[in-house]
């Protein structure tokens, strides 16, 4: 769909904020429609800054789907909202989020949403430093992810990548290059910065910062190119307290 191009791909923040505020002009009416759309809209003014409008935009959203009892789409808008509050800082909501339609998909027996799904909660906990946990997750969305679903599939790498680091796994490198390399022959420049963080993360925590920091430059121009300034000034304060 456009609005996930909008959010992942090349345009800006302030282009798709514009586009997708024009397309909800458009198909007035269609209310589930309107409420994709505002999961995406929210994710982009998240990536701003501009968190209370954010998650105005994406709790409509939700309530839109709810109102019309629209099954999937309503179980799978943390995928949105996550994104929101981990790019406020705020983990526990993100985890709550993404948790309730975690269940509920699994619930279902469904797989493909709830693969990405389990692959965002890995990284929640990562932060959040829960590496038992995030481990789990990971599993879980290795095991139920399809082999062509290449954002899935960056992510439980990546998690399972920084965990290994964690154990002073020297193989979690070519995990991690492995995830950033299928990240950048897509066109999601957030998935490609975000897996290029990781990467950088893991071989600092390996001992080899020279490297991480190339990465995580790369990783910079990738965000400002977007227009994310959230995630870009985010991952520049880490970087700056960890060489300190």
């Amino acid at each position: 769909m456009i609005s996930f191009t909008l959010v992942h791909g090349p345009a800006t923040v302030e282009t798709g904020i514009r586009s997708i505020n024009e397309l909800v002009e458009t198909i007035a009416g269609d209310r589930k429609t309107e409420a994709v759309l505002l999961g995406a809209l929210a994710q982009l003014h998240a990536m701003a800054g501009d968190f209370d409008e954010a998650r105005g935009l994406y709790r409509r959203g939700q309530t839109i789907l709810a109102e019309l009892g629209a099954g999937i789409d309503a179980l799978t808008t943390s995928i949105d909202s996550s994104r929101v509050e981990l790019l406020a800082g705020d983990l526990a909501t993100a985890e709550a989020e993404l948790r309730r339609d975690h269940d509920a998909l699994e619930a279902l027996g469904e797989t493909y949403f709830r693969s990405t799904i389990a692959g965002l909660l890995a990284h929640v906990l990562l932060r959040a430093g829960r590496l038992d946990e995030a481990s789990d997750f990971a599993a879980t969305a290795e095991k139920i992810s399809e082999s062509d679903d290449l954002f899935s599939t960056v992510l439980w790498q990546t998690a399972r990548a920084r965990i290994r680091a964690e154990a002073g796994d020297p193989e979690a490198v070519t995990l991690a290059e492995s995830a950033a390399a299928l990240a950048r022959g897509t066109a999601d420049l957030e998935l490609e910065a975000d897996a290029l963080v990781d990467l950088s993360l893991v071989l600092r925590t390996l001992g080899r910062a020279d490297e991480a920091d190339v990465n995580l430059r790369e990783a910079f121009a990738l965000y400002d190119r977007k227009g994310d300034r959230v995630s870009a000034s985010a991952h520049r304060e880490n970087a700056a307290a960890t060489s300190a």
